[in-house]
């Protein structure tokens, strides 16, 4: 008796192994992908997808990602403009924000405009890194690939982030499949697929929506690899 249990813990050991290799996690269908599999998704039809980013907007891994009800844009702040718009290190994607954007520092916590423009400005004269994570509402239909603009509706600082992070409903129009792999255009950004880039299907969602997790400073979300903002100076703004 004593063996066979030792048996079923070491094949359950074996198993949550081999799961922690998928991005979904635990308990999820996370599938690895061909770049032709990916184009022949997206021309069945609309996916949401994560693209996580290098500096040279190659990208590092590809992701479908049902489920979530928002598209997200995280990156680090290059630019702030008290008028209205951040510019991100995401090929310089400028997002706006107006007066029906929800303004958060890094602890969550909501901030008026004016003290939170004041928080990056302060950051970026400084030198010190800033990072944001900018939200929309998940659209019915994909935005066509030129188009650039992003108005967020809600729009929070971060601390330091692993990577850049690009997650938006494609389609076929946005992807086009290559020898050595394709391209995407989103946000009127081009992003390169390599035989080096991870491709995944997830058509269970493991993670949770991070969407509905994301409502306020106790929030337990990760923001696709933030810290927090303990080591970010924008955490420490008190919302004025």
């Amino acid at each position: 008796m004593k063996r066979a249990v030792q048996a079923s813990m070491w094949t359950l050991g074996m198993w949550l192994v081999g799961c922690q290799g998928a991005p979904g996690g635990v308990g999820t269908a996370a599938q690895a992908l061909t770049a032709p599999e990916l184009a022949a998704t997206l021309a069945g039809g609309a996916q949401r997808i994560e693209i996580k980013l290098d500096a040279s907007m190659n990208a590092l891994e590809v992701e479908l990602e049902p489920g979530h009800g928002e598209e997200h844009v995280q990156g680090r702040v290059l630019a702030v403009d008290a008028t209205g718009s951040v510019t991100l290190d995401v090929g310089g994607l400028v997002v706006a924000f107006d007066a029906a954007t929800r303004l958060r520092d890094a602890s969550g916590a909501d901030a008026m405009a004016a003290a939170w423009v004041a928080t990056l400005e302060t950051a970026l004269a400084s030198g010190t890194p800033v990072f944001a994570r900018a939200s929309r509402p998940l659209p019915a239909v994909p935005a066509a690939p030129g188009d650039a603009s992003f108005v967020a509706s809600d729009l929070r600082l971060e601390g330091a982030l692993d990577e850049a992070k690009i997650e938006l409903l494609v389609d076929a129009d946005n992807f086009t499949l290559s020898a050595d792999g394709g391209t995407f255009e989103v946000l009127g950004e081009i992003v390169h697929v390599s035989a080096e880039t991870e491709l995944w299907s997830d058509d269970v969602d493991g993670e949770g929506s991070d969407d509905a997790a994301d409502d306020g400073p106790d929030s337990a979300d990760d923001h696709g690899g933030g810290s927090g903002g303990s080591d970010d100076p924008a955490g420490s703004e008190t919302p004025g």
